[in-house]
Formats: structure tokens, C-alpha cells, sequence
């Protein structure tokens, strides 16, 4: 399913709360449940910094979805 809203809010490690809202790409889903994140990146040369601002993106996404897999396309 393209465009898929994620949001929701997160308690960090110190305990803090962060709140995240955001766009995925699509989304692929198993048992009527996500079960797979996709976000493409037209960036057409991601510096490290970038690819990791794009990873902590995703990760925050998984936590707030439950799903395991994930996959990033430049």
C-alpha cells in the first residue's frame, strides 16, 4: 500500500517522550498487520551523515508500526 502515515509517541531511554509523525513510501502487510516498511530517498549521492538520518528514520517508524523489515532505495 503506498503512502502509508506513521505517528505516534515513544518513550525514550531517559524517559522522555518524543513524538514522531511522518510518510512512508509504501508499506507491505501480512495477517492485517504491517509487516514491512518502505521509503525511497532521491538523494542521488547521500552523504553517511544523510543514510544515517535516513536509518534513525526508519528505525523511529518501526517502533511505532511493530514491523521487522525495512528497506531504504536510493
Amino acid at each position: 500500500m503506498p503512502e502509508f502515515n506513521v505517528y505516534g509517541v515513544a518513550t525514550q531511554p531517559d524517559g522522555e517522550l518524543q513524538c514522531t509523525a511522518g510518510i512512508c513510501d509504501a508499506v507491505a502487510y501480512e495477517n492485517d498487520k504491517p509487516a514491512a516498511l518502505v521509503d525511497w530517498k532521491s538523494d542521488v549521492a547521500p552523504t553517511i551523515d544523510v543514510q544515517q538520518k535516513h536509518a534513525t528514520q526508519l528505525r523511529d517508524y518501526l517502533k511505532l508500526t511493530g514491523c521487522e523489515l525495512e528497506l531504504i532505495e536510493s
